[in-house]
């Protein structure tokens, strides 16, 4: 016979249960869906920009603080119908490697002078795009797709084919609810790390959006552009900015006397109103942009990227 113990110790073990199941599992779930997800975006060079929109922000002072892993920039490279973003982003990498280790891309004229004196990377040359497409190969692309297990392995495979070594770096945090991990987020004090490291580091994201800043007396206009292909979507970091922006206002602070110790005043004073968080990203797409982490932004996985001896 069940005492109304034991009914209720049931209960509570058929609640756990069907918490644990309509909210662990399809989590579980996702986050294999986003470990085998193949990303594709905005090969082909389509017209990319669904949207945009622009917002000023104004302030009577800003700190504006950048860091880049190198002072030449980072390679810039486009897809194409039959390179996709996955080994394009592997490409820049390589590319970016090889001003220490020529043999990665053979062939490959590492920088080039710019017209007003500057070293800068140069872009995709044939011997480039040869590595590209061999990249792919090893990927396992599969029209214009990859896994981050194919990207992986893949990129690997043609460094320990050139005699070197590869080392992947975490920069997602794990999000855990009573010790169990439930999903996974961009870590940007990570992020960081890896940059300061010299690193660059590949974002695989589904939720992104270029921006543009543009410097006006005692404001910025941030103009935001949004990509038409919705498909996940690699880039590689390889810096980042962070503006934080000022204003004087009005506050009220405590002001006590013997005969009020709750008096206060107004007074004018300095505050940080707002800050901005960047992503210095080549996107694969022709260009380096700004991607604000505070926005349309979403990672599925990203990774500093280490080639060595």
């Amino acid at each position: 016979m069940i005492t109304s113990y034991k009914r209720r110790a049931l209960l509570l073990l058929l609640v756990v249960i069907t918490i644990f199941t309509a909210v662990f599992i399809p989590l579980a779930a996702v986050q294999n869906n986003a470990e085998a997800r193949v990303y594709a975006g905005s090969g082909g060079g389509i017209c990319w920009v669904g949207r945009s929109n622009r917002e000023y922000v104004h302030y009577t002072r800003r700190v504006d603080n950048a860091v880049s892993i190198d002072d030449k920039g980072f390679p810039v490279l486009r897809t194409s119908t039959t390179r996709g973003c996955g080994p394009i982003a592997g490409g820049g990498i390589l590319a970016f490697y090889s001003q220490w280790f020529p043999n990665l891309v053979p062939g490959h004229q590492i920088v080039a002078v710019t017209a007003d004196g500057r070293r800068r990377f140069t872009g995709q040359t044939a011997a480039l795009n040869q590595a590209i497409d061999q990249l792919s190969r090893d990927m396992g692309a599969v029209n214009n797709g990859v896994t981050i297990a194919g990207f992986q392995s893949g990129l690997a495979t043609y460094v320990n084919r050139a005699g070197l070594r590869i080392q992947y770096h975490n920069t997602m945090h794990t999000n855990r609810f009573l010790g169990i991990p439930i999903s996974r987020s961009f870590c940007f004090a990570t992020y960081q790390q890896q940059i300061r490291a010299g690193r660059p580091v590949l974002i695989a994201v589904d939720r992104w959006h270029a921006t543009i800043i543009a410097s006006m007396a005692g404001r910025l206009q941030i103009t935001s552009m949004y990509p038409r292909d919705t498909r996940g979507h690699a880039l590689v970091g390889n810096g980042y900015r962070i503006i934080h922006y000022y204003r004087n206002e009005t506050v009220s602070v405590a002001d006590p006397v013997w005969f009020n110790p709750f008096r206060r005043r107004q007074e004018i004073r300095e505050v940080r109103f707002r800050t901005d968080k960047f992503i210095i990203a080549a996107e694969g797409l022709g260009g380096i942009t700004y991607v604000n982490i505070n926005g349309h932004f979403r990672a599925t996985d990203a990774f500093g990227v280490w080639i060595g001896r």
